[in-house]
């Protein structure tokens, strides 16, 4: 904690390091452009929030053929915060990805799960309810439980990792269909999601079918003023953490009252893994009785 407590002494920008090996495995996809194995860099830049999150990753130097895939991950990544005297500190964090194989295209789709540190004797069923938690707890921090309204994720991940490509057809043919709320503007979702609370209570697999209880607690965002939305703080903050900073000072003041409300996300395996189901066309054309 050395360096997260230089950070709070000279206030500056404070550049960490770690690294991921993404060991490599081939599919019978196409050929690399490195044909010789060679590993390459990708470089992400992301906010360690207070609560150990992720947020606003920039990608510094990318992997195009996976940089969808691990921005995706590194949002949904989630580790102990840094520490300064005592208190959670912000911290800005480079993550110098190597990325081998000669194959980028054989990645699975779910290789956030290598960011766990996996026991040797985990069973494929451990592994199976690990990644739904671990899904259906992402998409409830980001408020996509009863809708997927993909503009609520953060920028750079790929919903077609997350969500079932039926339910992402149906809303794109149809995008008027996606709620809106006040918080539905200039990147607010993506910052007020480090500040909700989802427990996965209970995961129930059946086949290739899965469903996810949680339970979810956060601040009244109905209750967020106008004047706090307007502010410069929000609408043009002049560093990267001013906005989360604001909100957070005003969340610690209204905090999560009574009990964490009760929710349930439908999850679907297809031959690249889980994916959230929402049932749009289903909902919309009921099969006849």
């Amino acid at each position: 904690m050395a360096r997260a407590s230089y950070l709070a002494r000279t206030g500056k920008s404070l550049l960490l390091g770690a690294q991921l090996i993404l060991v490599g495995c081939t599919a019978g996809r196409e050929a690399s452009r490195l044909e010789n194995s060679t590993p390459a860099l990708m470089r992400v830049k992301c906010l360690i929030t207070t609560r150990g999150t992720s947020a606003r990753c920039h990608v510094l130097q990318t992997v195009p053929e996976v940089e969808a895939r691990i921005v995706t991950a590194l949002s949904m990544r989630r580790s102990e915060a840094f520490v300064h005297r005592g208190r959670p500190a912000w911290v800005d964090y480079t993550f110098n990805i190597q990325v081998q194989p000669s194959d980028f295209k054989a990645l699975p789709k779910n290789m956030y799960a290598t960011w766990e540190k996996k026991t040797s004797g985990e069973t494929e069923e451990q592994k199976t309810d690990a990644e739904l938690r671990q899904l259906a707890s992402f998409l409830c921090r980001h408020q996509l439980l009863d809708f997927p309204a993909t503009s609520r994720l953060p920028a750079g991940v790929d919903p077609s990792l997350l969500i079932r490509r039926e339910d992402l057809l149906f809303l794109w043919r149809q995008p008027f269909l996606a709620p809106f709320t006040e918080l539905d503007r200039r990147d607010l979702h993506e910052d007020v999601a480090h500040f909700v609370s989802c427990e996965a209570t209970e995961v129930r697999v059946s086949g290739d079918t899965a469903v996810v209880s949680l339970r979810r607690s956060s601040p009244n965002w109905d209750a967020l003023p106008l004047d706090l939305l307007d502010s410069e703080e929000v609408l043009a903050p002049r560093a990267l953490t001013d906005r989360l900073q604001a909100l957070q000072r005003w969340a610690e003041m209204h905090p999560a009252r009574g009990e964490p409300s009760v929710h349930s996300l439908a999850f679907v395996k297809s031959s690249e893994g889980w994916f959230a189901d929402y049932h749009l066309p289903e909902k919309a054309h009921p099969a006849a009785p």
